[in-house]
């Protein structure tokens, strides 16, 4: 089910799809992207993305990366809580939702985007 409206944002307009935000000013923002592990601990980690799922990747390489590797990397149906800042708002997507992100077309720049995450995962997943 796809719910749209649209929530005002300083001069830019955000639009809504199933409850999370499609897409974010197109601006670079820092974002806080969490997730809860099997032990009920919370990781996050820090990165700069143009959006919601932008962010969310970049956690994943992260999360993947040897800097974590005494952490078990988040699952497909994790979910993400990813902290835009400033102001502070976030959003929740399941790992799943981002691996069906980075598998979809786009825009020939959120192709780049995409390509460039997929390949540091996979680099990290080595």
């Amino acid at each position: 089910m796809t719910r749209q409206g649209s929530h005002e944002q300083g001069t830019h307009r955000v639009w809504r799809t199933e409850g999370e935000y499609a897409i974010l000013p197109s601006v670079v923002t820092k974002c806080v992207v969490s997730f809860v592990d099997v032990n009920r601990i919370r990781h996050s980690v820090t990165v700069y993305a143009a959006g919601v799922y932008e962010a969310a990747g970049l956690a994943l390489v992260a999360f993947h990366s040897r800097d974590y590797e005494w952490l078990s990397p988040p699952g497909a149906g994790t979910t993400l809580d990813v902290e835009v800042q400033p102001p502070a708002v976030t959003h929740a997507v399941t790992v799943d939702r981002v691996t069906t992100w980075l598998a979809a077309s786009g825009s020939p720049g959120e192709m780049v985007t995409k390509n460039r995450i997929r390949k540091s995962l996979e680099n990290q997943r080595r």
